[in-house]
């Protein structure tokens, strides 16, 4: 959620920032331009993002899709991904503010390119390598959340959330 975070984590993360906010309906659009292995142009991304806090299993659940934006036309420099979809859930064990969550996310996209079968499993190589940078990362934030080090605050709610009748 965190978007200046990810960029100090994730080496292939080029831009990435929020660019448009929708308070009636508790959404931003990000812009997320990506590194791609050689010999492969890199991607950007312009998506709808949405969040939505259950206190009741202490958890959130995060869905984003691909959209246009005015602003934010097609570069040449990149490839424009046009599908994409990633649903996460993450559910605390026991407060949402303590150690330990489970992390599950369903995500595709079409990269718009022809990868051979053969170089699909070198391509997988990447998730775990990415799945273990998220995890070091979550770590590092967690340990300087308790050693109250300079932080932006995380409350309940994200910045663009907009918060139930229950939650007010």
């Amino acid at each position: 959620m965190d978007l200046e975070y990810r960029k100090k984590w994730d080496t292939n993360a080029l831009e990435l920032k929020v660019v448009d906010q929708d308070s009636t309906t508790a959404s931003e659009i990000v812009f997320w331009s990506t590194k791609y292995p050689f010999p492969m142009k890199s991607r950007e991304y312009v998506y709808v993002r949405r969040a939505e806090i259950r206190e009741a299993d202490n958890s959130i659940v995060v869905v984003s899709r691909a959209v246009e934006h005015p602003d934010f036309p097609e570069n040449s420099n990149y490839v424009r991904v046009k599908e994409y979809v990633s649903q996460m859930v993450i559910t605390a064990h026991s407060d949402i503010d303590e150690d330990g969550l489970d992390y599950v996310c369903v995500y595709f996209d079409d990269p718009n390119t022809y990868i051979p079968n053969a170089c699909l499993s070198f391509a997988y190589r990447g998730v775990p390598d990415f799945m273990e940078k998220l995890h070091t990362a979550a770590l590092q934030r967690g340990q300087a959340r308790r050693e109250n080090q300079d932080l932006p605050q995380q409350k309940k709610a994200f910045p663009w959330h907009r918060q139930t009748e229950a939650q007010a």
